[in-house]
């Protein structure tokens, strides 16, 4: 397995795996039928939105609001199909992550590729592209009942704090923040 940027030559098979329930991208296009459509009516669009960012675009909330966007690097875990996505984004200097973006690294791995070690191996690479954007650290939450979650994290020297209430704005519940220190 490994990173790939989004790509016209990889877009079908990110959209099966849509087709097929995957939806780790939803802060991006708001529900699986908007991406779907989208591609529809224009694939590049799908694309750019998942395109490597400065900071520019919107982020949809869970509870429909949208925010600005971070800068942020995208990438699919790639196996000779998707099997998942990780994404960093990180404030601009000297500003902290919005409320509303309770980490700088998400990720997820599709339901048949699970127990592979993906996850693990994906974080680790982000976390080389956290450094080259300047970052001393990354925070990453889990839900508190995520242990496979909970286990890459830890497989990637995350240190566990306490656990914490999301705001309903991203869909609520508690979870556990992680601090990954990267010197």
């Amino acid at each position: 397995m490994d990173l790939r940027a989004p790509s016209l030559e990889l877009l079908d098979g990110y959209l099966d795996a849509v087709r097929r329930g995957w939806m780790g991208d939803r802060v991006l296009f708001g529900s699986a039928e908007n991406l779907l459509a989208m591609a529809d009516r224009d694939r590049g669009a799908v694309l750019s939105r998942l395109a490597d960012r400065s900071r520019s675009g919107i982020r949809f909330l869970a509870d429909g609001t949208t925010a600005s966007a971070l800068p942020a690097i995208f990438r699919w875990m790639w196996d000779g199909e998707f099997a998942g996505s990780i994404d960093l984004r990180w404030p601009a200097p000297g500003e902290a992550l919005p409320e509303d973006v309770p980490g700088h690294i998400g990720f997820g791995t599709v339901e048949w590729r699970r127990g592979r070690g993906y996850a693990t191996r994906a974080l680790a690479l982000m976390l080389h592209l956290a450094r080259e954007q300047g970052l001393s650290e990354v925070l990453i939450v889990t839900d508190v009942d995520n242990d496979a979650s909970q286990r890459v994290v830890e497989r990637n020297g995350g240190v566990r704090g306490k656990s914490v209430t999301l705001p309903q704005r991203i869909g609520g519940g508690r979870a556990y923040r992680w601090r990954i220190p990267l010197g």
